[in-house]
């Protein structure tokens, strides 16, 4: 078990480019753009603000860090150090893990966005599950959904996944978790940020949507990927790998039948390099059930800001 000591976290602060385009059935929301945490307001605050105060109040993290536009969160940053990006989400991604990896090199990274606000019992209820089951290649959980959607209040039009916590049991309905943990080292790190992008600009849209939009462009990338890997004289089998992992995953998801252990193989044969994986044969990419909706719940939508009880800045 590795020792509990705090983690550096790195709070992406990037802002949306354009307006979301909303799901069948809820056009009416009100979709945010631009820098929400300092747009949306809790309690007179931004919204950046708060989430810094409660993971320095969790004791969890050190030291902190805001990936974005130093214009934008200097006088919000409080203790944070500011890694200074303007882009788009890949670049913002790329921006943080490399910036905190420099400064702390060799450690595991904590990852979370500025538009959730956690809260601190569920932050060390999901770190304690992390330090039981590490060193791991990454720590990916996923959130129980409620039984009753009307629980999700202003969000209950967001997507939900159905997984079996293994093989015979029933399928348990989640939402995606807005905090990760990752060995950045372990990670085919230029295939995660392309992903990434293809993964934002399809958020909030259901699975067989997200896959007939991402397919292709995935595909592209595999094969630009394999094709410096041939041309650095390694082997070209990384197209392989991932869509003889990921398609039948993607399915297996899409009728609500894969197994967590099996979610968490094909994650890590997609994501995690071949020479990292011989290396470490053992390790693992974990991906727990784990309740928390503070974690889920992240403010896409003016209406989900304002059943936060926030507000929206004029600016």
């Amino acid at each position: 078990m590795a020792s509990r000591s705090r983690i550096p976290i790195i709070v992406l602060g990037g802002h949306d480019q354009r307006l979301s385009q909303m799901p069948a059935g809820v056009e009416d929301r009100h979709p945010l753009a631009g820098y929400k945490g300092v747009a949306v307001r809790i309690g007179g605050r931004p919204l950046i603000a708060c989430v810094l105060e409660r993971l320095e109040q969790s004791g969890l993290f050190a030291p902190i860090y805001i990936a974005g536009p130093q214009s934008v969160y200097a006088e919000h940053r409080g203790s944070a150090t500011i890694i200074d990006v303007s882009g788009s989400i890949d670049e913002t991604v790329r921006a943080g893990i490399e910036g905190a990896g420099r400064q702390n090199p060799g450690v595991a990274l904590a990852v979370t966005t500025c538009d959730v606000l956690p809260e601190i019992d569920t932050l060390r209820q999901l770190m304690a599950q992390y330090h039981a089951g590490a060193p791991c290649d990454g720590f990916l959980p996923m959130i129980r959904a409620p039984e009753d959607h009307a629980a999700l209040g202003a969000s209950a039009y967001k997507p939900t996944y159905f997984v079996r916590p293994q093989a015979g049991d029933a399928p348990v309905e989640v939402l995606p978790c807005h905090l990760a943990v990752v060995d950045a080292a372990a990670f085919r790190m230029n295939f995660i940020y392309r992903f990434l992008r293809l993964i934002y600009r399809t958020r909030n849209r259901p699975i067989a949507y997200r896959r007939r939009a991402m397919l292709p462009a995935i595909i592209f990338e595999l094969l630009f990927q394999d094709l410096r890997h041939l041309l650095g004289l390694r082997l070209p089998n990384l197209t392989w790998t991932v869509l003889s992992s990921g398609l039948p995953a993607a399915r297996a998801l899409k009728a609500g039948t894969i197994t967590r252990a099996q979610l968490e193989n094909a994650a890590r044969r997609i994501f995690i390099t071949a020479r990292h994986r011989a290396r470490y044969p053992d390790r693992r990419v974990l991906m727990p059930l784990v309740d928390g909706l503070s974690l889920a719940l992240d403010i896409d939508t003016q209406e989900e800001a304002e059943a936060m009880a926030g507000t929206l800045s004029p600016h």
